[in-house]
């Protein structure tokens, strides 16, 4: 299982590491967020990984971890998305979040299944975008546009894996996690792509 959360950590690695290189093509508005979420992986999984070789048992670091991720991922689609009244939905939702996140230091169920209402945010958001991308102008060109790719890729993983999250608690070992590794290779893979594939903007939408 070290094999597979190793590959994933150089796939997350060489995400951030490309983005860095490439950062300058891509709009202001957004990149921040996405950085904030590719840097803020790479920190967390870096750590988590040095406890797993390590063989030592360590804080829930990824609890912290979620407030970081999924409150970025709001803030670069709130950059993205037009729509005052599909903004305002979002902010409701994270809020949502944030409140519970606070909240799951005092309730185990929350605790629990608060990776599961991060995942389902992150998932409507990004169907949100896709919708809006849909009926505008830059559907005609979405191959060359980077935040079509982060939101596919955000799909693949974040819907794809929310049925693992609910029997998560359940699990007696981690037999299972390469579903989740195999899901998060493929993710920034498909981030990967998109930060090379993607063409120099002069204004996003």
């Amino acid at each position: 299982m070290k094999s597979f959360e190793v590959v994933l950590f150089i796939f997350e690695l060489l995400a951030l590491i490309v983005f860095l290189v490439k950062h300058r093509i891509f709009s202001i508005d957004y990149k921040l967020f996405l950085f904030i979420v590719l840097a803020s992986t790479v920190i967390t999984e870096g750590i988590g990984l040095s406890f797993v070789f390590l063989e030592k048992e360590g804080f829930n670091i990824h609890h912290f971890y979620m407030i970081i991720l999924f409150n970025a991922i709001y803030f670069f689609y709130k950059a993205i998305i037009k729509s005052k009244r599909i903004t305002m939905i979002m902010t409701i939702l994270t809020i949502a979040f944030t409140f519970l996140w606070f909240l799951s230091f005092l309730s185990s169920w929350i605790y629990s299944n608060i990776l599961i209402l991060g995942s389902l945010n992150t998932s409507i958001f990004a169907f949100f975008y896709l919708r809006e991308l849909l009926v505008s102008d830059d559907i005609i060109n979405y191959k060359k546009l980077l935040p079509f790719w982060v939101t596919i890729s955000f799909l693949i993983f974040y819907l794809s894996s929310i049925p693992f999250f609910f029997i998560l608690k359940y699990m007696n070992d981690r037999s299972l996690y390469y579903i989740l590794y195999t899901l998060g290779i493929v993710m920034y893979s498909g981030i990967i792509f998109g930060l090379i594939w993607s063409n120099k903007e002069q204004k996003y939408l």
